[in-house]
């Protein structure tokens, strides 16, 4: 599968990546940053410090609260 936007060949999270509503987006992850930074307001993508869900699962560390 390609990417909708700039035809790059999709990884295989990127090709089973859905939104909200359960649709497949159908884009790199480059060009599906830039898509929700431009919804959300944006100016530059590379700019807002915006990291995929699938990125900030992987930092992500549950501590304990005693």
């Amino acid at each position: 599968m390609k990417c909708k936007a700039c035809n790059t060949t999709l990884d295989d999270i990127e090709s089973v990546r859905k939104d909200s509503r359960g649709e497949y987006v159908d884009l790199c992850s480059e060009c599906h940053a830039v898509s929700l930074a431009t919804e959300w307001g944006f100016s530059e993508a590379e700019n807002t410090g915006i990291i995929s869900l699938d990125e900030y699962l992987t930092d992500f560390t549950i501590h304990d609260i005693i």
